[in-house]
Order: structure tokens, then C-alpha cells, then sequence
């Protein structure tokens, strides 16, 4: 087992996750469309090239179908877990946006 490998595909499904919230769930983006699709790609040819190390992965489950497309989309991909929408909301409040008015028309974060 490639321990490094399987820290990149770690670190790949985890950007490819909290990016996905932050385009779909907060409609917005950190990072461009090519850069995106770049890590994609990356973590495609990365599953493909080392699969123990992709089966060994934190989210192997979430980005089989991601990983064996012709053209992934991270959309049907569960991002909606609160580690992962957690981690958006701070990318997203060091990036300066103002994260009041997102948490507060998400209407999957208000409480009753």
C-alpha cells in the first residue's frame, strides 16, 4: 500500500466534496472550472493507476461511479454531510465572502 497515493486520492475526493457543496449546495466557486476538472481527472487517473489504494480511500463508496465515467460530475456525489459543508462554509469565510447570508438562505442549516 502506497501510503502517499492514498493520502493524494484522500485529499482529492475531499476537494472534489467540499468544492461540490460550495458550487451546488451554496451556488458559488473558489476555484475555476479548469482547475476543477483538472483534480477530477487527476483522481481518475489516480483510481485507475493505484485501485488498492483507491478501495483504501475514505470515500471509495461516494466516487465509484465518479471515478468510472466518461464525464464526472460531482453532483449525485453525497457532499451534504456536516464535515463536508463545515469545511465549505470556512473556505468560503476565508475567501471573504459573507457567510451569514449563506448559512441563512440555506434553508438546510436553519433550525426549527
Amino acid at each position: 500500500m502506497n501510503e502517499e497515493i492514498l493520502s493524494l486520492i484522500n485529499r482529492r475526493e475531499n476537494q472534489i466534496l467540499v468544492m461540490a457543496a460550495i458550487y451546488y449546495r451554496f451556488n458559488d466557486n473558489l476555484i475555476s472550472d479548469n482547475e476543477y476538472d483538472h483534480r477530477g481527472r487527476e483522481l481518475m487517473m489516480l483510481a485507475k493507476q493505484y485501485p488498492n489504494e483507491f478501495k483504501a480511500s475514505y470515500h471509495y463508496e461516494s466516487f465509484i461511479d465518479y471515478v468510472n465515467s466518461d464525464t464526472p460530475s460531482a453532483f449525485d456525489i453525497n457532499y451534504n454531510s456536516p464535515e463536508v459543508i463545515s469545511k465549505a462554509i470556512q473556505l468560503l469565510r476565508l475567501s471573504g465572502r459573507k457567510t451569514t447570508q449563506i448559512i441563512n438562505d440555506d434553508t438546510k442549516l436553519k433550525t426549527k
